[in-house]
């Protein structure tokens, strides 16, 4: 039966893979026959969709991919809303990643929330910028907005804000690194991601190798134990295996130019959020944040690995409403993670 095998692979679903680990996941591929694992399901822009009509309520509208912009999912109270916040998601997640974040962000906050798909990613999956020509088309895009970025879409964050910060009202790093320091290891980066993209390529027409690679990917320690999320594993298999190739060539960590000094003298209000056992990014979180000299933009989500947005999305969303100046709702206080300043 394949729906064992998706089930392993549900058990320890999780994003991108820790940027120190340099050696391509080649595994052999499942033996089990299906499309359950390319199964074209669609993410639902909106539960409040059906009472659109409410403007008191969220209404939803999917820009595909226009003009060479990545496509994006646009949440929002009133079109004619002009403060926009941009949510990019990591590595082989697409828009849907915030989906339980869009309709309470956009109600509390009163603003445009447009969620990205990141080049190779879903419906932006033709495209191919490498950091610096995507940070121009965002930038261009979107003109003057609010970021928030995890992991591969911290780094886009970053290089956007250290490039255009002209555009940049604010920005939200979450699990992110400004960059590798060392050129070496980026170089060593590179070559782990040419492999990995290799084998990519060769799994278009493969669904199980792909759920193959999916369960070596998230298999890591960096995400610690996040349950069971097999619905979360078929949206990520909708995304194809050669553009997630073109992605780690274009835009992946070895390929960043170390950003370190823009992001500690960005001038934006800024905030760092990383889960208390992601021992390398909280690391490098805590010296950016020290180095800024303003320990109150560190949130550190107790408990919570790499994947703090799916781990914690309660407290995600109440420290995104508190940054963007909105009361929080009090269920926001649950989730069984919690809100952690260091400086305190």
């Amino acid at each position: 039966m394949v729906i064992s095998g998706l089930a392993e692979i549900a058990s320890a679903i999780g994003v991108e893979r820790d940027p120190g680990l340099i050696t391509a996941l080649r595994t052999p591929h499942l033996i089990h026959s299906s499309t359950i694992v390319a199964e074209k399901l669609r993410f639902a822009p909106s539960r409040l969709a059906p009472k659109a009509m409410d403007n008191s309520l969220p209404r939803s509208q999917q820009h595909p991919t226009s003009g060479g912009a990545p496509a994006y999912l646009e949440v929002a109270l009133d079109g004619s809303l002009e403060e926009k916040v941009v949510l990019i998601h990591g590595f082989t997640q697409a828009k849907w990643m915030w989906q339980g974040l869009l309709d309470p962000l956009a109600l509390r906050t009163k603003m445009r929330i447009c969620a990205v798909d990141a080049p190779g990613h879903l419906d932006s999956s033709e495209l191919r910028y490498d950091l610096a020509q995507l940070s121009d088309t965002l930038a261009n895009s979107f003109q003057a907005a609010h970021y928030v970025g995890y992991s591969m879409g911290a780094r886009i964050a970053m290089t956007l804000a250290a490039r255009h910060p002209e555009v940049v009202k604010s920005l939200v790093v979450v699990s992110g690194n400004p960059g590798i320091r060392s050129r070496s290891q980026r170089l060593a980066r590179i070559a782990s991601d040419e492999r990995l993209a290799q084998d990519l390529e060769l799994l278009d027409d493969d669904p199980e190798g792909f759920a193959s690679f999916l369960r070596r990917w998230i298999s890591q320690p960096l995400f610690g134990p996040l349950g069971d999320q097999g619905a979360n594993l078929r949206q990520r298999a909708l995304n194809t295996p050669s553009a997630l190739a073109s992605s780690l060539r274009l835009i992946g960590a070895g390929t960043q130019v170390p950003i370190w000094d823009e992001i500690i003298h960005l001038g934006v209000p800024f905030r760092f959020i990383v889960g208390e056992r992601d021992e390398k990014f909280r690391a490098i979180a805590e010296e950016l944040i020290a180095k800024r000299g303003r320990q109150g933009e560190l949130i550190v989500a107790k408990d919570c690995y790499h994947q703090v947005v799916s781990s914690a999305p309660q407290l995600v969303l109440q420290s995104l409403l508190e940054f963007y100046g909105a009361s929080p709702d009090r269920g926001t206080r649950s989730g069984g993670a919690s809100h952690q300043d260091l400086g305190s």
